[in-house]
Parts: C-alpha cells; sequence; structure tokens
C-alpha cells in the first residue's frame, strides 16, 4: 500500500471514528432528555397562541409534562398556584405594564431557585440585574428545536437538588 493510500486509509477510519462517537453521544444526550423530561413540568407562557403551541409541540415530542398559557392572568394564577412546575419559559414582551422579566422575579419570590428561560424577538431592555441572569437563560426568537430543548436542559441541570 503506498503512503497516500494508508493516509485516506487512516484518515477514513478516523472520520467513522469520529462519527461513531457523535452518534454514541447523541444517543447518550437523547437518553439523559428522555429520563429528565420523565419528571419535569415546564409552564410555557407567550401571548402568541402559535409560538405556545410550537415550544408545547417540541417539548412534548422530547417527553415534557408542558403547561402552555397565553394571558398573563393565567401565568400568575400558576405561579401563584399549588400546581408544581419544574421550569418557567416565557416571552419578554406579556403586556404594557408587565413583562417576562417582571412575570420571572415575581416567580422567584416564591421559589427563588426556579430556573427560567426568557424568550424574545428583540433584545430586553435595561436588565443589568446579575443575579436575575445568573439563574436565568435568554434566547432569541425564531426558536430552533435544539436550541429549546438544549436551553432546558441546560437551566434543568443547575438546579438539580437545589430545591
Amino acid at each position: 500500500m503506498v503512503w497516500s493510500q494508508r493516509l485516506t486509509a487512516a484518515f477514513a477510519r478516523s472520520c467513522l471514528a469520529e462519527m461513531m462517537a457523535k452518534r454514541m453521544l447523541d444517543v447518550e444526550a437523547r437518553y439523559m432528555v428522555t429520563e429528565q423530561a420523565a419528571v419535569t413540568t415546564i409552564l410555557v407562557i407567550d401571548d402568541d397562541a402559535e409560538i405556545v403551541k410550537l415550544i408545547t409541540r417540541q417539548l412534548t415530542n422530547e417527553g415534557y409534562a408542558v403547561i402552555g398559557v397565553t394571558t398573563l392572568s393565567n401565568a400568575i394564577n400558576l405561579v401563584d398556584g399549588e400546581d408544581p412546575f419544574d421550569l418557567l419559559l416565557t416571552d419578554y414582551q406579556l403586556r404594557a405594564d408587565w413583562t417576562g422579566v417582571d412575570l420571572i422575579k415575581h416567580a422567584k419570590q416564591r421559589r427563588p431557585n426556579l430556573p427560567a428561560i426568557l424568550i424574545s424577538g428583540v433584545e430586553p431592555d435595561n436588565i443589568y440585574d446579575q443575579e436575575f441572569w445568573d439563574s436565568t437563560l435568554f434566547l432569541r426568537k425564531p426558536l430552533k428545536h435544539r436550541v429549546v430543548v438544549g436551553a432546558v436542559l441546560q437551566q434543568l441541570s443547575k438546579t438539580c437538588g437545589a430545591d
């Protein structure tokens, strides 16, 4: 075998090994998502019903239980109620007098360790509170399935055993 053929064969084995390792990581990550999802409820709030449907479908397909609402009053009732949820995912723009930031801060008064994800098509204005961002992740719309699922996993992993 000539040198170029050996190099090509070695490269092919390397690529195959990399692809197999990636596939194993994908399977392992999928298992982690499924295992985590089996016991997780996510509260999703957006004034756009289509966004709520999209996120609900994405997360339920991953095995999460999802409570989706489109009004701020329903969201506040759920946050203040006794029904448990493990993560709050809310749009930034909810109403003229309340934003997703306000809702997250309200929820954290009751449950300080509650993980949260803030979504928006624009950058939130004037949020310089480092403590807020330590426990809240920001995602920009449009939302991609892998990004949403990855963000949920990231936020939930921060709070395992925190409550």
